[in-house]
């Protein structure tokens, strides 16, 4: 049953921080603070440094020679930024030179200066395949397929011969493959939009990963040079994503690019491995995990053929372990902004990002409950400890492997956002004049909550739309979200953002004693609501940005409640998080008040739930709220759940 929240409570297993398909980057300024940007967990300092000039290239090239630096050049699409290079510096070093990015911005006409420093990175829930070439045993899926055949008799006839493909009988995911009725049938219900001809054509999808193995010949047909490239050949780099095969058998074998891009785009009755969400999208690979990564090639690979490309996915991040708070890079930060604004000829790209279990950097998609594998969101902060591995052998992701090989041991967040990236195009195909905000509208309005209902934790909030600490808004849903992206009309009006600071108060931190900071919302008389109006009346997503001291940081819960009652736990307690770094105008976001009048008393509750003796103090608050001032049609319709299992 869903429930509405009545008291404002707070607890490591309520509400989620939630972000939809989207950047995180509020799209009126980058925050200028940069302590989380990883330098706390970096693989060594090089002897390169980004600098951003207020002039002209001449201007460049002069500093560079007065300072002792070779000017690389400008860094591409980034204006007014160069790459410079301290020749007679290391090439990596273990700390900073602080002293020399200081004399470098002292110059008058620099404005920033940063050392670049290696990045550690992370691949998703990446389980590597124990079995070797095919990377499956045929006959132990033919015994999987005659066990599981023998008992659909009570089942509807499913369409299990569509597609000629080996592994199509074991994309559970993308057709109803229950072994009883009394399952719930929970799939991404993909055979209808292939019914309507909508297959993902004139769609393409670049993978942010370790490569892609282009000429797998399950993805060789669909693979698109022009938005693939090779950032770690060195400092120019290649068009060419191949992946690097060890040599060590023991080694990484660089394919979580390869599969990943396989769920997307893998050809449909060809008789090889399985079929893609959006099996006639073009692929893309940007091969940038295997070497050196930092802001430059973060920032280069987040833009890379932004004219051309539709979707970003990324299934990796910051080391996933729990206690690190890191966010993107200046560059990254510039290259997702520009994404969303001028990103699909102005209609913005979609980046679509994977979530770890350590809850950190930028979640997106997907974990496992009981048998249930549904493609949601999760908390910052939140180190979940049931149902990450799939509840059953049979349950996880067929894809395209290495050395033209295929795989069904893809698992993990790494195997969910792909599926959310081939949904997507599949909604671009039948809607190419989706705006970025349009996606992120239908995904909240089309996603499906059969089947899942009966699991604990759903809360309807006070516009109507049901959230769940562990399904999201539920289950993405492909055929209403392409019926409905196909009679969308321009519904979502302009985007407005408001920025709201904390009232005066105590802001001091100690365990058992809460802070509590209000943020008084109000609108001048009348309310109705007029063409133009620029106050927020339905909202998209909130951002709580927050500068905190404290001598334990994983001690800390952070819970915001709207004026109508809603909370969401923006901040959950992290037991590895032992730093005492705080947070630094460090932006925590929710979608949990999707379509809420923001009007009224926002309640933010900071509280230490460790069992160390901490103190500090909240330096400050702001709430930023950004949302519509017209109500979108589809709002004027209340969403309709049902409370069957």
């Amino acid at each position: 049953m869903i429930r509405r929240p009545s008291h404002f409570e707070s607890n490591s297993n309520s509400e989620i921080l939630v972000r939809c398909c989207e950047s995180t980057i509020s799209l009126d300024k980058i925050e200028s603070a940069l302590l989380h940007d990883g330098i706390d967990d970096n693989h060594g300092f090089s002897n390169e440094w980004i600098v951003q000039i207020n002039g002209y290239p001449s201007d460049a090239d002069t500093l560079a020679f007065n300072q002792g630096y070779e000017n690389i050049g400008p860094i591409e699409g980034f204006d007014g930024y160069y790459l410079m290079r301290k020749t007679n510096h290391p090439i990596l070093v273990r700390n900073r030179s602080l002293d020399l990015s200081r004399r470098l911005e002292a110059h008058v006409q620099v404005t920033y200066a940063a050392q670049l420093f290696h990045k550690k990175r992370v691949k998703r829930g990446f389980m590597q395949s124990s079995v070797k070439k095919r990377g499956i045993n045929m006959d132990i899926l033919r015994i999987w397929d005659e066990e599981r055949r023998s008992k659909l008799e009570d089942l509807p006839l499913q369409a299990t011969f569509i597609f000629n493909d080996e592994l199509w009988d074991h994309q559970w995911y993308m057709q109803d493959t229950r072994s009883r009725s009394s399952l719930p049938a929970i799939h991404l219900n993909v055979l209808p939009v292939y019914e309507m001809g909508i297959t993902g054509n004139e769609v393409r999808v670049v993978v942010l990963d370790d490569g892609l193995e282009w000429r797998h010949s399950d993805l060789i047909d669909n693979y698109d040079p022009s938005i693939s490239y090779d950032f770690n050949n060195g400092t120019l780099g290649d068009n060419d994503p191949t992946p690097h095969y060890p040599s060590n058998s023991y080694a990484s074998p660089n394919s979580h690019g390869t599969r990943c891009s396989g769920e997307i785009s893998m050809v449909a009755n060809n008789d090889k491995c399985g079929v893609g969400v959006a099996y006639n999208s073009k692929i893309g690979g940007i091969r940038m995990l295997d070497g050196t990564v930092n802001d430059r090639i973060e920032g280069l690979a987040l833009k890379y053929a932004l004219d051309k490309v539709d979707i970003y996915t990324a299934s990796w991040g910051p080391t996933d372990d729990g206690k690190t708070v890191e966010g993107p890079g200046i560059l990254a930060q510039t290259a997702l902004k520009q994404g969303v604004e001028k990103g699909r000829r102005g209609k913005g790209s979609i980046y679509v990002w994977a979530a770890g279990n350590g809850g950190v950097f930028i979640p997106i998609i997907a974990i496992v409950m009981d048998i249930l594998r549904v493609f949601i969101q999760y908390p910052l902060g939140v180190h979940l400890k049931e149902g990450i591995s799939l509840a059953y052998t049979d349950q996880k992701i067929a894809t395209t492997d290495t050395n033209d090989t295929c795989t069904v041991s893809h698992t993990g967040t790494s195997a969910a956002a792909p599926l959310a990236a081939g949904v997507i195009a599949l909604t671009l195909e039948a809607n190419p004049n989706l705006t970025w905000r349009d996606v992120q509208h239908l995904i909240v309005y089309s996603s499906s909550t059969n089947g899942i209902l009966k699991n604990k934790g759903w809360e309807l909030n006070a516009a109507g739309y049901a959230f769940n600490s562990r399904f999201g808004f539920g289950v993405m849903d492909a055929a209403t979200m392409t019926k409905n992206a196909m009679k969308w009309k321009k519904c979502v009006s302009p985007g407005l953002s408001k920025t709201y600071l904390g009232q005066p108060g105590n802001r001091d931190l100690a365990p058992g004693f809460p802070v509590e900071i209000l943020f008084n919302i109000g609108y001048e008389r009348p309310q109705r609501v007029r063409s133009g109006d620029d106050q927020i009346k339905y909202l998209e997503h909130i951002q709580v940005v927050t500068t905190i001291k404290y001598a334990v940081r994983g001690s800390l819960e952070i819970v915001l409640r709207s004026p109508q009652g809603t909370t969401s736990q923006l901040l959950t307690r992290r037991e590895n998080d032992k730093s005492d770094a705080g947070f630094k105008d460090w932006s925590f976001m929710s979608v949990h008040f999707w379509g809420e009048n923001p009007e009224g008393i926002w309640e933010l509750m900071v509280v230490d739930r460790g069992s160390e003796i901490g103190s500090g103090q909240i330096m400050d608050a702001k709430l930023i709220l950004h949302g519509v001032a017209i109500q979108p049609s589809y709002m004027k319709i209340p969403k309709k759940y049902s409370s069957k299992v």
